[in-house]
């Protein structure tokens, strides 16, 4: 535990300090000039005696009280000695502003108290949340089309984000998935068959970034679905910022046709063939019908084995 005592030494590094930095109690205790510029305040007096929750908004952004929640955390504090969170408070204004927070408890004057350095996260917590939103945007955009995405970080975690139509089409749920080791196992449970489509997958990644392309080339890929049945899929992937994308088009009907076709001429060759050998079986009957009605004499048929010899 901390004991702090107002010195000059003391002083100057409170107040040079770039972060903001308060004592309190259950009120402001003391503050330095870098949370007041930080928060909009002239002075001291204006600033201190105040509660932590009287310089935020009403809730914070989980819906609780953030008079009650400051009172907690700050308990929190006084019986393990540390605590870290995001808040957000509110400056003279009227504006919200982020902070990223620290508590320390420690000894003010003789007695309890706890010492708040408070670190300005507004630019990264607004930037983050366009970041967000325009993950939220595009994923809502993914939803309106046709085929199976699937968004993974280059880190290999799925992050739970796929479209309504993969789940539709394969069944796979965003928790069944949620990392790349996942998505193969299930996707393809016979493990030969696995290695190879990562082989492929791998191959198809770097294809891409060789060509300076942020796609591949399409592959054909069987995927086994929630359910237990196959779908046949053509699989491609997409690269964007630090995320890659496997898009899948679910071709089965396609592949069915082709299969059938391929059955189809296959009976139609061996159909041919055995028409063939019937030809030749009946011209070769039609010759010995002739000899035997137009040649005097005894006919006699012999066959000749796999050795040449006679039978």
């Amino acid at each position: 535990e901390l004991t702090i005592s107002m010195n000059e030494n003391f002083k100057e590094l409170f107040e040079r300090s770039s972060d903001g930095i308060i004592v309190c109690d259950n009120k402001f205790l003391e503050c330095n000039k870098t949370i007041l510029d930080m928060l909009g305040y002239d002075n001291k007096e204006q600033f201190l005696n105040l509660h932590p929750g009287e310089i935020s908004p009403e809730f914070q952004p989980d819906g609780q009280s953030s008079i009650e929640k400051s009172n907690s955390l700050m308990q929190e504090c006084m019986e393990t000695g540390f605590v870290e969170f995001e808040w957000v408070h509110k400056k003279s204004t009227g504006e919200n502003f982020w902070f990223h927070i620290a508590l320390n408890k420690i000894k003010f004057n003789i007695n309890d108290a706890i010492f708040l350095r408070l670190r300005d996260f507004n630019k990264e917590k607004i930037l983050l949340s366009e970041l967000e939103k325009e993950k939220n945007d595009a994923l809502s955009f993914l939803d309106f089309l046709p085929v199976g995405i699937a968004r993974n970080d280059t880190a290999g975690e799925m992050n739970n984000e796929i479209n309504h139509h993969f789940t539709e089409m394969l069944g796979w749920e965003s928790t069944d998935i949620e990392t790349m080791d996942k998505w193969f196992a299930n996707a393809y449970p016979d493990e030969s068959y696995r290695k190879e489509v990562i082989d492929i997958w791998t191959s198809k990644i770097e294809e891409a970034k060789l060509n300076g392309n942020p796609y591949s080339t399409p592959y054909e890929v069987k995927v086994a679905c929630k359910d237990g049945s196959y779908k046949w899929c053509q699989a491609i992937y997409y690269g964007h910022k630090n995320y890659m994308y496997g898009i899948f088009i679910n071709i089965t009907d396609r592949k069915l046709i082709e299969e059938e076709n391929i059955l189809a001429n296959t009976e139609m060759v061996l159909a041919k063939e055995r028409i063939k050998r019937e030809q030749e079986l009946n011209e070769k009957y039609q010759l010995l019908d002739f000899i035997n009605q137009n040649v005097p004499g005894m006919l006699y048929q012999f066959e000749v084995d796999s050795d040449g010899q006679w039978q």
